[in-house]
């Protein structure tokens, strides 16, 4: 979803896919680790999520989110199906890291640390979707549908 993403931007946000391309290693990282048992010695061998990547994330989401109305939610279509998947909303196993993640943690291992930030990671890129979303639709002069409450 995040190639099909990075394609079909249009060409004045082409610098977002350097950005996306970085989401994907990061996720395979992610998966790496998920994929890997508590205290396996194959974790000594995966490279380590950089808690800086969260804050990467953290500071594209405050670049995305600039100047939008505090309580807007618009239709995005795929953009917004992006920003359940890292939260688990879909139903195919592979997709539920976050909710997994937990049970697999192991205090004193050395995943346990990497898998912290995996989850905290996950967090982020779905509001990093969301913002995302939004941004591309105000670059297209698209309106937000505002949530009725």
């Amino acid at each position: 979803m995040i190639g099909a993403l990075s394609a079909s931007l249009p060409q004045p946000l082409g610098d977002i896919r350097s950005e996306l391309e970085n989401i994907q290693s990061d996720l395979f990282h992610i998966g790496a680790w998920l994929a890997t048992s508590p205290g396996a010695p194959a974790a000594d061998l995966l490279p380590p999520l950089d808690s800086a990547r969260a804050s990467a994330l953290e500071r594209s989401i405050d670049r995305f989110d600039e100047n939008f109305p505090a309580e807007g939610v618009h239709s995005a279509g795929r953009r917004h199906e992006l920003r359940l998947v890292p939260r688990g909303a879909h139903r195919l196993p592979s997709d539920r890291a976050p909710r997994r993640a937990p049970g697999r943690r192991r205090d004193g291992c050395a995943a346990a640390e990497q898998l912290k930030r995996s989850i905290v990671y996950l967090n982020r890129l779905s509001d990093y979707f969301f913002v995302l979303a939004r941004h591309i639709n105000r670059s297209q002069g698209i309106e937000d549908t505002l949530w009725k409450r």
